[in-house]
Formats: structure tokens, sequence, C-alpha cells
């Protein structure tokens, strides 16, 4: 018999990721985006982006097309519970059209990051410029090794979140009763030997980026 899912990760079922202001992407790249993925820099920690669009499009979740920032309706932060936010995120703030602060979205950016492995296809590299690992498969289901239990989020590598079965499990409570179409709640085992064969990324001995 198959075992509970200790993971679940949080994506954007989206077609309609948020571009950046023109006017930001300059600053973004003199900061906190790494110009090689593009992807957010290893150091990079709170994170403020101004949109052009008016509201991001789909919510709960969508993420920010320049690095792959996500991008949290505060109905789905409201579940993920303080305490774990507070240990485990660093939440910035969202700009609309006109400069208008968004007050019901945020970016979450986990103060770890986990990296979602696959079989198909798989392959990695490091980033040139700030050495990131930047991992690619078609079927990306499993965690290797185990992320560290003090942690209940982290981000992930495709540009959403990976929470803990509690957190999930309400999270896919939440999505039925609100009829949410735009997140995607795939579950997530620790394979160990990892399929794909690569044995432990570098950097990630703990379980994180």
């Amino acid at each position: 018999m198959k075992s509970a899912p200790p993971f679940f990760a949080l994506r954007a079922n989206t077609m309609n990721a948020c571009s950046p202001k023109r006017e930001s992407i300059a600053i973004a790249q003199q900061t906190w985006v790494c110009t090689e993925g593009p992807h957010p820099k290893p150091n990079a920690q709170i994170v403020d982006v101004w949109l052009q669009e008016r509201t991001p499009p789909d919510r709960p979740l969508n993420f920010l097309m320049l690095g792959g920032v996500p991008l949290v309706h505060r109905e789905l932060l409201s579940l993920l519970g303080e305490d774990n936010i507070e240990r485990d995120l660093y939440v910035g703030r969202v700009f609309g059209r006109g400069d208008k602060l968004l007050e019901d979205w945020v970016t979450a950016r986990g103060r770890r990051r986990v990296i979602l492995r696959g079989v198909k296809e798989a392959s990695y590299r490091l980033c040139p410029d700030c050495g990131r690992i930047l991992y690619s498969s078609h079927d990306d289901c499993y965690l290797f090794p185990a992320p560290p239990p003090e942690t209940a989020i982290f981000e992930s590598s495709l540009f959403g979140l990976v929470v803990t079965r509690e957190i999930g499990e309400r999270v896919l409570a939440e999505k039925r009763a609100r009829k949410w179409r735009r997140i995607a709640i795939d579950p997530l085992q620790i394979l160990d030997p990892p399929p794909d064969g690569f044995g432990v990324l570098p950097g990630t001995e703990r379980g994180f980026q």
C-alpha cells in the first residue's frame, strides 16, 4: 500500500503568468535576479515586484515571469499558518498597473528552496553566474534528499511552493470548497535512491538549496 505523501507541491495552473513593469526589470537585474537564469540569486530575500497587469489574472497563486517569483493571494497565504510564514518565508509587496499597491497579493519566497526532481530527460547544470543548480525534467514529481522536518514551507524550483502534508491537505480542502481552478496541488514522495540517477545534487546535502 502506498504511503501518504509527506509533502505537496503548490503550483500555478495558469497560462497567464505576470509580466514585470518594464522600468523595474533593470533594477531587478541589479539587485535580486540572476541574469543567466533568470532566477532569484541565492542571497535574495524579500522581493517587491511591479506588474504590467492591473492585478494577477489567476488566483490564488501565480508567478512573475522575471525570476519565477511566486505571487500568493492572501486567501491562500492565510492557510499556511502565521508561525510557518514568519519562520519559513520572505514576504514582499506586489504593485499593479499605475504603481498601485495590491493589498490582497504578496510575493512569497522560501528561506529554503527545494528541487522537484523527475526521470524523463532529467538533467542539471550549475548557473555560471550565481552557482545555483538549474534542474529540468519532463515529469517533476519527487524530492531527494528529504527536506529538514523543522521547515513547513519551501520555495520550489518550479515557481511555486512545497508544503508539508498537513498544510497541503488544508489547501486541498479549501481548493475544493472555493472551486479554485488555477492552483495545482501535487503529492510529493521522497524517493531514495532518486530515479534520475544523479544522487545528491551539489549543495543539497541538507535537503534544500
